[in-house]
């Protein structure tokens, strides 16, 4: 067991690199939206629960694909979701 927590861990950002990723994942989504509100987060404007809701023109598509990395890791998603279901 130890071993397969191991690796199922391996992908995971802890402490200052998780921080990292956070901001970067920030700085896409805010590019996505346009330079216009790429400083708006800076002066503590507020949070909006929807995002394709309130920026439709950026498309579901394109949210789903660069924040899920569909494109990129499809088959191992299935991988990972097929793990759990098989160990709970």
């Amino acid at each position: 067991m130890y071993i397969k927590l191991r690796k199922n861990l391996k992908g995971l950002y802890f402490g200052d690199e998780s921080v990292r990723w956070m901001e970067n994942e920030s700085r896409l989504l805010l590019s996505l939206m346009g330079s216009e509100y790429e400083d708006l987060a800076a002066t503590g404007a507020e949070t909006i629960s929807d995002v394709f809701g309130v920026f439709p023109e950026i498309g579901w598509n394109v949210l789903v694909e660069k924040f899920l990395r569909t494109g990129v890791k499809k088959a191992t998603i299935r991988k990972v979701i097929a793990d759990i279901l098989q160990h709970p």
